[in-house]
């Protein structure tokens, strides 16, 4: 799945009407993520987001590079591996021939013995709406950060510009302002680990901003 994104933050009552306006309500369901690092933050700094959501695995894979001139700075582009084998591979793990427990136990296990372990806990509750192509979920989390995120799936990766074009206009229709937003990952470690922060500043994957 190739996955385009734009996030807002600071709605006001007035553009959370407008953004669910003529959309059908999905659901609201409760997400526990649960993300993974290693001590030199080596997935994270490279802009790759390991996590377990209500115990799945997924592992978001950035499609262009931050560094690139051409990478549209207020958009995310990930790949998601959701199957723990693919997850393995894409992390250079050699699946064993022989697994006697869940695939899902199989890559923790893995995973610790390199190093890589949780660091930090989002639990959020999100209300999804489905637009024609575009996905919206509003997420309100324990620790205090309203995030809406509009998004959309490219068919392949020449599509990317065209389907962040049309995210983008659908945004504007809604009268949604076009600003840099943090994550609600990021929010959370500036919250709670300054240095982690830093860290993704430092690597160009998050960029500083005062809210």
């Amino acid at each position: 799945m190739l996955e385009i994104e734009k996030k807002f933050d600071r709605l006001t009552p007035e553009q959370r009407a407008r953004l669910i306006e003529g959309a059908q309500f999905v659901a609201t369901v409760h997400n526990v993520d649960v993300y993974y690092d290693d001590a030199r933050y080596s997935l994270t700094t490279q802009d790759r987001w390991l996590r377990q959501r209500n115990g799945a695995w997924v592992l978001k894979l950035p499609l262009q590079d931050r560094s690139d001139p051409n990478h549209k700075a207020d958009f995310d582009h990930y790949r998601e591996l959701e199957e723990p084998v693919k997850i393995a591979q894409a992390l250079g793990l050699v699946w064993p021939s022989v697994v006697v427990i869940t695939d899902r136990e199989q890559l923790q296990i893995m995973l610790a013995a390199i190093g890589i372990v949780p660091f930090a806990t989002i639990d959020a509750t999100r209300e999804k709406y489905c637009h024609g192509r575009f996905t919206i979920d509003i997420d309100q989390t324990t620790f205090g950060y309203e995030l809406a995120e509009i998004e959309a799936e490219a068919a392949n990766e020449d599509d990317i510009e065209a389907t962040s074009k049309a995210v983008t206009d659908f945004a504007l229709t809604c009268g949604l302002t076009m600003r840099p937003v943090r994550g609600k990952l990021p929010e959370f470690l500036l919250r709670h680990n300054r240095d982690h922060y830093d860290a993704l500043v430092r690597a160009g994957v998050v960029t500083h901003y005062e809210s």
